[in-house]
């Protein structure tokens, strides 16, 4: 406000070049001349005068109005989200995805091929959604053609997805460009056999903490097709 203030005498003095520019300049400049009639500028200084203080005029009260405005933004109070505006997810989630934390990542296109540098990972889960569908797991609506949605490890980034629609499944390969984790060297209590080998075939675990959800377009709904995970070539559960 203090800075708005000090701009008050410029702005007086825009407005009385802009008003009388043959008074402002004998005001104000006439007296260095010895001859001031002889001295006295053309009409077309004068015109010039009119306009740059008019310009000038205007872009300060645009400037002044702009600056208020952000500031009566920036000392306003921001609500709080409300239960019944941003419901508790988390119940929900844990039900869809085994996870306490999703992030959504709609911007990862579908690609017909895998790009360079980067690893296919496990899908954990998927959850079949209609367009424009609000889910009660996210709290928000997805996509309008989005029909899938998958979930992998939230320390795996995605970086590409491949997915191919048929009419008796529809395979989803995610791929990321993470270095892959260090791979289990302890053994199972009372085993001899490690702990990857205690593992059957194909099985992924479905309890992270955080998991990335990637929204799957689909030209028709899943209708009962299975999903199937295009890193191990099995159906997702």
């Amino acid at each position: 406000m203090g800075a708005l203030l000090c701009c008050i005498p410029f702005a007086a003095l825009l407005l009385w070049g802009a008003v009388s520019p043959r008074s402002q300049w004998r005001t104000l400049t006439a007296w260095r001349y010895r001859d001031p009639a002889a001295n006295e500028p053309s009409d077309a200084a004068y015109a010039w005068t009119r306009f740059s203080s008019i310009f000038l005029l205007l872009a300060m009260v645009c400037t002044g109005y702009g600056l208020a405005d952000a500031a009566d933004r920036g000392n306003r109070p921001v609500a709080g989200p409300s239960a019944s505006a941003r419901p508790d997810t988390t119940p929900a989630l844990r039900a869809a995805f085994g996870a306490e934390r999703a992030t959504l990542v709609p911007f990862v296109g579908q690609q017909s091929a895998a790009p360079a540098g980067v690893r296919a990972v496990p899908i954990l889960r998927y959850q079949a959604v209609e367009p424009s569908e609000t889910p009660p797991w996210l709290g928000r609506s997805i996509g309008a053609a989005t029909r899938l949605v998958v979930s992998i490890d939230g320390d795996m980034f995605p970086a590409a997805v491949v997915v191919a629609d048929a009419p008796d499944r529809v395979t989803v390969t995610v791929y990321t460009s993470a270095p892959a984790k260090p791979a289990e060297s302890s053994k199972p209590a009372g085993s001899s056999e490690p702990a990857e080998s205690a593992r059957p075939s194909g099985a992924v675990t479905t309890g992270a903490a955080s998991v990335y959800l990637l929204p799957i377009n689909l030209a028709q709904p899943l209708a009962g097709r299975p999903v199937i995970d295009g890193s191990t070539g099995s159906a997702v559960a």
